[in-house]
């Protein structure tokens, strides 16, 4: 991911990309996408769906990032979803950990939803209890931070009832905030 995004590459991507052996994902499910190597994104593309529509699941648990209360197990199966005019479905795949800024106020810009929000990351553990992320801290206004490398690139594992955290890239000294907080999504 790292290399993907510092050379400019996409992060948005068809399914096939982080599920090759899964021929349904090189059907017809364009609409379908993952945000990352992490998040599943399921928007309503067609007109007319009303109340619920289809959408297709990798094998694996999937976490809804709308509400945490619903987790889908999936065998590699099409699931009913909700349409809702003002949320798209999104689904956080087991075994990731991701960053999450709730905006929670009329902020403007994203230097002040960035300042007045906290940062949180959510835990989405695989079946063995283990989860892994990466992250990018750095100055949030210029692209100087990156020519210059002035920046950290985080990896955080979840395992053992502990977050780790160590830096792989950048500046080695930088600590996570104190206020840090870790959401854990439990299974229903």
């Amino acid at each position: 991911m790292y290399k993907n995004y510092r050379e400019g590459g996409s992060l948005v991507k068809p399914l096939f990309f982080d599920f090759p052996a899964d021929d349904m994902c090189f059907e017809d499910i364009e609409h379908t996408y993952m945000l990352g190597d992490a998040v599943k994104v399921s928007p309503v593309l067609e007109a007319g769906v009303n109340e619920t529509y289809k959408a297709y699941f990798p094998a694996g648990r999937w976490a809804d990032l709308n509400d945490y209360t619903q987790i889908v197990d999936s065998k590699g199966d099409h699931f009913d979803l909700e349409q809702s005019l003002y949320q798209t479905n999104i689904h956080l795949k087991e075994g990731n950990i991701i960053p999450f800024q709730k905006n929670v106020g009329p902020f403007k810009t994203t230097k002040e939803l960035e300042t007045n929000s906290k940062v949180s990351f959510l835990v989405m553990r695989d079946l063995s209890q283990y989860a892994e992320g990466y992250t990018v801290v750095d100055d949030g206004k210029s692209q100087s931070s990156w020519d210059q490398n002035d920046f950290t690139f985080w990896k955080l594992r979840y395992t053992n009832k502990s977050i780790n955290f160590w830096v792989k890239y950048g500046d080695v000294d930088y600590q996570p905030p104190e206020e840090m907080t870790i959401d854990t999504l439990e299974d229903i």
